[in-house]
């Protein structure tokens, strides 16, 4: 349990720093999806 609980934590850097990478490289992406998003909304 706690082995698992620590090996965790250790990961989270890393799952950190991939996700911030994959952010950046799809912020424009997500910038659309996020007009999107906003143009659903407006509509309802």
């Amino acid at each position: 349990m706690y082995e698992d609980v620590h090996r965790v934590f250790s990961s989270l850097p890393v799952l950190f720093y991939v996700t911030t990478k994959l952010f950046l490289k799809e912020t424009s992406r997500v910038h659309l999806v996020g007009d999107l998003v906003e143009q659903l909304s407006k509509c309802r």
